[in-house]
């Protein structure tokens, strides 16, 4: 009785341990949205003022069309940022992504947990976040969601600095590692398995 009684008191210690993860990483993708839209509205503001500034110059240089700098992509880019940061913010966007992970293939881990599948439990309280009846299958969810967050972020800024390079490439070695690294995580844990935590 005293073992079954201590078995108890230690599940229930470890409960309240994984709650208080589980708090705190769902606190960390709400902190995360609005600093992401702060960024991003920032990076659209910076770009915008940089636009100007070539404006400025290529109206004092009266360069030609074919020289014209704003045909680059930063004003396609700017005209994101701000759709981007409105559809964080409003949440549209974020639908948006959770509508589009239902076309994507499950997360690589998810089909190995399907490949193991044991009798005595059900390993679908991790896959399926609603379907949690522990905090730590909650725990294991939310740091497959973390890390499924951290390779979409890498791959986005991978992705942004070879847009705003102007094409020289200072490190391509790390360059394509971050492409490699970020897509396979990806792969693992899903492109958009943290999108649901950012409502």
């Amino acid at each position: 009785m005293t073992l079954l009684t201590s078995l108890s008191d230690m599940l229930e210690s470890s409960d309240k341990f994984f709650m208080i993860i589980n708090n705190g990483i769902l606190f960390f993708f709400f902190c995360v949205k609005y600093i992401f839209i702060f960024v991003l509205f920032m990076i659209a503001l910076l770009t915008l003022t940089k636009l100007r500034g070539i404006y400025l110059v290529e109206r004092l240089k009266k360069l030609d069309d074919n020289e014209n700098q704003l045909k680059k992509p930063r004003l396609i880019l700017v005209s994101v940022y701000i759709f981007l940061a409105i559809g964080i913010a409003a949440n549209f966007f974020i639908y948006f992504l959770i509508w589009i992970s239902f076309f994507l293939p499950p997360p690589l881990i998810y089909q190995i947990l399907d490949i193991v599948n044991p009798e005595f439990y059900d390993l679908n309280r991790i896959k399926d976040y609603t379907k949690n009846e522990y905090e730590f299958e909650r725990t294991i969810h939310l740091i497959f969601a973390l890390v499924s967050f951290e390779a979409f972020l890498h791959l986005i800024l991978t992705i942004w600095y070879l847009v705003n390079n102007n094409r020289s490439i200072s490190n391509p070695r790390n360059v394509i590692g971050n492409l490699i690294w970020s897509l396979s995580c990806s792969i693992v844990f899903g492109f958009l398995t943290f999108a649901p935590f950012f409502l």
